[in-house]
């Protein structure tokens, strides 16, 4: 197996994890769902240095606060499924309100 077949399997894995389903991506291009599983799920979600739980709640703080309403909404699912507790994830937008401004 190459070094981007088990970024990708990897990064698949961390996906179905956070409840994420590729059919979405896999309708944007050819190749992109893989390409999403190897870069953003196999490469940055799977680092060493923060554990899963800290990186959704870093990725729900960027998405609050520039308004990507969408991702917001599907990243929201995701942490809930991974069981994250809803006064978590609110908690994290109030914080973010703050800085980023209250319209966020």
């Amino acid at each position: 197996m190459t070094d981007r077949e088990e970024l990708r399997r990897s990064g698949q894995e961390i996906r179905h994890r956070l409840g994420l389903e590729d059919d979405t991506l896999s309708g944007l291009s050819p190749g992109f769902a893989n390409l999403t599983d190897e870069i953003v799920f196999g490469r940055v979600w799977a680092r060493a240095g923060l554990e899963l739980e800290d990186r959704m709640l870093a990725t729900l703080s960027a998405l609050t606060s520039v308004q990507y309403l969408d991702h917001l909404a599907v990243y929201t699912g995701a942490a809930l499924h991974m069981g994250m507790k809803p006064r978590l994830i609110q908690e994290a937008m109030i914080h973010c309100a703050m800085y980023a401004g209250f319209p966020t």
